[in-house]
Order: structure tokens, then sequence, then C-alpha cells
């Protein structure tokens, strides 16, 4: 649904001819995975979180990139539904933005329920073959998958 809206008012919005008064006026215009630059991972079988619970089959194999919030809800459950999972994240810990201790206990939590944690290393390209697909890391090591779960962000776009 497209609307047309305007401010009309230091505590006024008007949406398509409809004045709505308000203290305060939040705006949230919703968002979109942004695809990271990878070389390969367009062309292999990328999903990103707005398309993960839309698959018709669980993937036996799931390459997570990026261990923030919704990629570490994501890897959780896959895992729990039978997927075997890696998590490969740039940065030296889990949620890199969050409380260490957190980060500490959520990977411990997600390493007894079997999810693989690759932290400190990067996905530098992504080749596809078939129905398989390898991430090459920046450690010259390989992870093979039957999925890629890419770590969308919000994009800026709107």
């Amino acid at each position: 649904m497209n609307a047309s809206a305007r401010f009309a008012g230091s505590q006024e919005l008007e949406i398509d001819g409809v004045r709505l008064h308000g203290r305060r006026i939040l705006i949230a215009t919703g968002s979109r995975p942004a695809v990271p630059s990878i070389p390969g991972l367009k062309e292999s079988r990328f999903i990103t979180n707005e398309d993960a619970y839309t698959l018709n089959e669980l993937p036996g194999r799931l390459v997570v990139l990026g261990a923030g919030p919704i990629g570490m809800e994501l890897a959780q459950a896959f895992a729990r539904l039978g997927s075997q999972v890696i998590v490969i994240e740039a940065q030296a810990r889990l949620l890199p933005k969050e409380d260490p201790d957190v980060a500490d206990a959520l990977g411990r939590c997600l390493r007894d329920e079997g999810i693989t944690l690759q932290t400190g290393i990067s996905a530098e390209r992504v080749s596809s073959h078939d129905s398989r697909t390898t991430v090459h890391c920046s450690d010259g090591r390989k992870f093979e998958c039957d999925r890629l779960l890419g770590r969308g962000r919000p994009s800026t776009e709107l």
C-alpha cells in the first residue's frame, strides 16, 4: 500500500487527507535486508531473514553469515528444526554490539545445541555447484552448505 503523508504541524500528520494528532509522532518505514557484496553470493542459493521461513524443505546444512541478533535467532531456529548450522562472524565474538557477558553465555548455549560458531573470520567469496554452495573464508577454510543465510542489515532505501 502506498500512502502519501506529510507533517501538517509540530503535532499533526496528514495521511491521504486524514489528519492525525499526537504529542509525539513516530514514522517507522520498515526495512529490507541489504545483500553483502561478497563475490558469488547473489548467484548462490542465498536467503535472507525475509524468506528463511518460506523454504519448502529444511536445509541439511546451513551457513549463517553474521552473528547479530537476527542471525543468531535464525541459526538456533534452524538447528532446533534439524539443520546442521555453522555461523561465520567477522568480529571476534557473537553479538558484537551487545554486552560481552551476554554474548559469551549465548555462545555456550548455542554450542551446547550443536551449532558451530566461527568468529574472527569473514566470507571472502561464494561458489555454487549443483545444489551445493561453498563459502570460502579469510583464513583459507571452506564451508559447504545446502543453503546460505546472508547477514541482512536494514537498507536505507525507502
